[in-house]
């Protein structure tokens, strides 16, 4: 089938779900960008590799019939069934899949059904499972480290005690955006290069453990501001530091996936 033809089709049978995901991501932004963009860096990576290829566009192999007709009934059979997140990673996986076949004219790389995934609103629902669980142990790991630097912190559940005060660890502390959006990284360039399952899952467990130190040392430069024994304790600090840490994760994280990446794997 004609890969025009098929994402017209794709898009009109999906719409409900299409519908949904306006309105999951109306209320955060984010996300619907995330989105966006994954769907803008599909697109673009599967017409500059047909281009490389002698290809006019992006846009000159068909697609298999039966994989999306399979998709298609599945959806239909789950739709208005199941939560409407699982319907929608049906849509958006399916989608984007199209779009890469046609690009490519192969299969997506393993590391893209995960991508897919990633891109879906999944954050709240992440925070609701995982936010506690994260903040437990992100606060006992930044209570050594406080300590190390002579202060006297103690800790009861998600808190931190130091001189009567009680320094909570709230949502944002717990690390699962940061998580997200770092796996969301890894994922990403896993696609474009088209890792290995074995090579993905290394640097995933490797990103992983990247990120829990991260936040806990995001964690403990908060400590300073929240307690008043630095100046500057805004919300524009708080964000800077953030991204202080999360950077410094990933520019690690991305050096070491070049690191093991085979040369005769590396892209010219």
């Amino acid at each position: 089938m004609h890969p025009a033809l098929a994402l017209m089709i794709l898009v009109a049978a999906f719409w409900d779900s299409w519908r949904w995901l306006v309105q999951r991501t109306w209320a955060t932004p984010d996300e619907a960008i995330t989105l966006a963009v994954m769907i803008v860096v599909v697109a673009g990576h599967a017409m500059r590799t047909a281009r490389r290829s002698g290809a006019v566009s992006g846009w000159l192999h068909p697609l298999p019939m039966l994989p999306l007709a399979a998709a298609l009934l599945l959806y239909a059979a789950t739709v208005g069934r199941v939560p409407p997140i699982l319907s929608a990673a049906i849509a958006v996986t399916t989608t984007l899949a199209a779009v890469h076949v046609a690009g490519h004219g192969r299969r997506p790389p393993f590391a893209f059904w995960g991508l897919c995934c990633l891109v879906l609103p999944i954050v709240p629902t992440l925070q609701f499972y995982l936010g506690y669980p994260m903040r437990v142990v992100s606060a006992a790991l930044t209570v050594p480290l406080l300590r190390l630097n002579g202060l006297d912190i103690g800790l009861e559940g998600t808190a931190l005690l130091w001189q009567g005060q009680r320094i909570q660890f709230d949502a944002p502390c717990s690390g699962v955006t940061m998580a997200w959006a770092g796996m969301l990284l890894v994922f990403a360039v896993a696609t474009v290069r088209g890792e290995s399952v074995g090579a993905l899952l290394r640097t995933a467990f490797l990103g992983l453990r990247l990120l829990l130190v991260a936040n806990v040392l995001r964690a403990a430069s908060l400590f300073y501001l929240e307690a008043g024994l630095l100046p500057g304790n805004s919300e524009v600090m708080h964000q800077a530091i953030g991204l202080a840490a999360f950077g410094a994760a990933m520019a690690v994280l991305l050096w070491r996936m070049d690191a093991m990446r085979p040369r005769s794997e590396a892209t010219p």
